[in-house]
């Protein structure tokens, strides 16, 4: 999702120029925070004021031309991982477990994202859940893909 949406907006050929162009972005200047909206934090819910209240909330009154690529790039890497990341907590609710782990390409080499992921599961269960990181984490996701395709039915499973 990201790398398409990078793709179709910045013409960006690969995933790591993607990543690479959100690195230097500033997404609070695209999204609208809490602190936009209130003026500080709202301590009532607990939501610090830099909390992201509309992801490219700002742009209903903010010109294209006054924001960066790389803003808009962060920003976007930020709303898709927070979308990753309340999935993850749902699904976590769901099936009762308290640690959340992440893996995929998605993941090389993308430190925001970590940090946001973290964060949001964090926040979200209100400490009761814990995202986790797992090196070699593209391979994870294709070993992940391959099991859950096998069955004990299988030929392959039964070798």
């Amino acid at each position: 999702t990201y790398w398409g949406l990078c793709r179709l907006l910045f013409e960006c050929q690969t995933y790591d120029e993607a990543l690479d162009l959100c690195v230097n972005g500033r997404n609070a200047s695209v999204d609208m925070s809490v602190g936009d909206i209130y003026g500080g934090a709202y301590e009532k819910f607990n939501l610090p004021a830099t909390t992201v209240a509309s992801s490219f909330g700002k742009m209903i009154s903010v010109s294209r031309s006054d924001v960066s690529d790389a803003d808009i790039a962060r920003a976007l890497l930020i709303m898709t991982t927070q979308n990753i990341g309340l999935i993850a907590y749902l699904n976590a609710c769901i099936y009762d477990t308290k640690r959340i782990f992440f893996v995929g390409n998605f993941l090389r080499h993308n430190k925001i994202s970590c940090r946001t992921l973290a964060y949001a599961i964090d926040f979200w269960s209100k400490g009761q859940m814990k995202a986790h990181f797992c090196r070699h984490e593209g391979y994870l996701g294709a070993l992940g893909a391959f099991l859950s395709n096998t069955s004990s039915s299988s030929p392959m499973a039964e070798s």
